[in-house]
């Protein structure tokens, strides 16, 4: 009896560290999962905005203030492109650029940074790949 003193300690130690890591590892990524879906809706509700607003610094401010509406999202860490604008989508994708005031499209580029609750510093570690990025293509009403 004497030799199995603190066994069933041991045991317990040998077992619960390497559940107590995965329940936060699932944690973390249903929280990433999560903030994904929302990060969805919240472009798609922003872009509604700038689909309505003339091309202009004013909208890019107001499509950022739409997403940072949104639950779990916070604004400093939104980052929005500036728009690159074209009058039609072959100008768009071979970069023929025009100016906003003659503008029917816009490409928004979007990205959030996804940090780790319980543990930020492997935010560091994986940054890009824990970077949300949506590319939109804007048709404005005129």
């Amino acid at each position: 009896m004497k030799r199995q003193r603190g066994s069933q300690s041991l045991e317990f130690a040998m077992i619960v560290l390497p559940f107590v890591l995965l329940l936060l590892a699932i944690f973390e990524l249903t929280r990433f999962l999560w903030l994904n879906m929302v990060f969805d809706s919240a472009v798609n509700q922003a872009m509604r905005v700038a689909r309505v607003i003339p091309p202009a610094s004013a909208a890019e401010q107001s499509v950022k203030e739409k997403m940072a509406s949104f639950p779990l999202l916070e604004e400093e860490k939104i980052e929005l492109s500036a728009p690159r604008y074209a009058g039609s989508v072959s100008d768009l994708a071979y970069y023929h650029m025009t100016s906003a005031s003659q503008a029917k499209l816009g490409q928004y580029t979007v990205k959030y940074h996804f940090s780790f609750l319980l543990i930020p510093r492997l935010s560091a570690v994986w940054q890009e790949s824990m970077t949300l990025q949506r590319v939109m293509v804007v048709a404005y009403d005129q």
